[in-house]
């Protein structure tokens, strides 16, 4: 008997491991699966549960309420939808989900890590090929939304997650939006009220002159810098010191040269080396502005009094010395230039048995704040496990009728006014090499081993069009 016993086990374990490879359901899915009961214990002649997959980002899973946000979703569609959600793998899903397309099946019928610079290189590694394998790999959302829900989205968190079909020429929406980041000018307001400044400054000629009050300012015994900012390797000095002053300076002409490359090429882009190198001479920027993970902190530490940064960095600020203390105010040129804007959205792979589904599901469950994601974006949320703990928010939402609660954070509401001009990082499937070289030939100006701007920015534009596109 104990033989019989033993091969009935082996029979079922690789007829659940056979299962497995054909639905990549959990083990215990794939046995209900196996015994006809579907896993939901409905009553025969009812239909069986729908299953929507997420993968999430392991750095998510602590910031938003993704456990009680789903099973709210399953309640109110009375068991008809099954989510199962889990941290999606390190590394790039380029290959894994074109894998998962040659063999007609995918782990996840939802992606919801991608931000702009991350989802762009992956549009192209699939559009901007002749191989229609590599191609049509993740949906265009626009066709399964109705006009009326496209409208009700801030237009400017469709700029980085939006792309022209080489195919068609169609402008494809390649994800769904749920959360940005907008760049604003943090500034202590204490600070600010120390030296009699009244407001914040909303250019960058104004910011010069704060900076001028400030300088010599300390707390508690701390030497406080005017102004912190990025000077080092990586992409926050491209994104936090160059961009904005060239939008500003170039007065809303965009951030894109004629061939829709990064503008390194200006009298602008040359007006930005230079206010920023005399802006360090003059002692206004922060002594840590080479190393990133400090100047991440001189705000917080009120070891600086502006920060230009994404609006979470402030309200970050805010969370540990509170509004009286810390501001959020657009950045400076905003009203003609416009904000650089960041998106987070979900994916949906073309192969996923449930297209309709999960793109219904996302809608109403990210998108919208029927079962209060939004409002946890933005303002944050309990963790029933931690009890008076609050989690998370700072973040922008993403559609029009979030900004008229009055609810809202106040850095978050008085920003939303700088998402009407919001724009994106110019090309950014390059957009990080391109960062890089910015960030390397500013540091070489700034130390004298290239003597100008213009010549900085010369060998930056050669560089970019050899390394980067390829134009020898």
């Amino acid at each position: 008997m104990l033989r019989w016993i033993s091969l009935a086990a082996v029979a079922l374990i690789v007829l659940v491991s056979a299962v497995e490879l054909v639905w990549d359901l959990t083990p215990l899915q794939q046995l209900q699966t196996v015994l006809g009961q579907g896993g939901s214990g409905r009553r025969e002649g009812e239909a069986a549960a729908t299953t929507i997959r997420i993968g999430i980002a392991s750095w998510q899973m602590d910031e938003f309420p993704w456990e009680e946000t789903l099973r709210r979703y399953e309640q109110a569609h009375g068991g008809k939808v099954k989510i199962l959600h889990s941290v999606l793998p390190e590394g790039s899903l380029n290959s894994v989900l074109l894998l998962w397309a040659l063999q007609g099946k995918t782990k996840y019928d939802v992606v919801v890590a991608w931000a702009d610079e991350e989802i762009h290189p992956f549009i192209d590694y699939n559009w901007h090929t002749p191989d229609p394998a590599r191609r049509s790999l993740i949906i265009n959302v626009r066709d399964y939304l109705t006009p009326e829900q496209l409208a009700g989205f801030v237009p400017a968190f469709f700029g980085g997650c939006s792309r022209k079909d080489p195919q068609t020429g169609q402008v494809n929406l390649y994800e769904l939006p749920w959360m940005g980041e907008v760049l604003a000018l943090n500034y202590n307001k204490a600070f600010f009220k120390e030296r009699g400044i009244e407001r914040p400054p909303q250019t960058w000629e104004e910011v010069e002159a704060v900076c001028q009050k400030l300088k010599g300012l300390s707390h508690n015994g701390v030497a406080v810098a005017p102004l912190a900012m990025v000077f080092a390797q990586g992409g926050f000095f491209a994104q936090n010191c160059y961009l904005p002053l060239l939008a500003a300076y170039k007065g809303g002409r965009g951030v894109t040269d004629e061939n829709g490359r990064p503008d390194v090429s200006s009298p602008e882009a040359v007006k930005v080396f230079e206010t920023l190198k005399r802006w360090h001479q003059a002692g206004y920027i922060s002594p840590n502005c080479m190393v990133a993970e400090s100047i991440e902190q001189d705000l917080r530490v009120l070891r600086a009094a502006m920060y230009p940064h994404w609006q979470s960095r402030g309200l970050w600020a805010v969370k540990d010395h509170g509004e009286a203390v810390i501001g959020i105010a657009p950045t400076p040129g905003a009203r003609a230039a416009g904000s650089l804007v960041c998106t987070y959205g979900c994916i949906i792979p073309k192969c996923s048995p449930v297209i309709r589904q999960a793109v219904d599901f996302c809608y109403e469950t990210f998108c919208t704040d029927t079962y209060g994601f939004q409002t946890a974006v933005s303002k944050g949320w309990a963790d029933p496990h931690r009890p008076g703990e609050l989690k998370g928010g700072g973040k922008m939402p993403v559609t029009r009728e979030m900004y008229r609660r009055p609810d809202l954070p106040a850095g978050i509401r008085d920003l939303g006014q700088s998402l009407e001009k919001g724009y994106s990082y110019p090309d950014p499937v390059n957009w990080g090499q391109c960062a890089e070289i910015l960030a390397v030939e500013f540091q070489k100006y700034l130390s004298g081993t290239t003597s100008t701007a213009t010549e900085a920015l010369g060998i930056a534009q050669r560089r970019i069009a050899a390394e980067v596109y390829g134009n020898r």
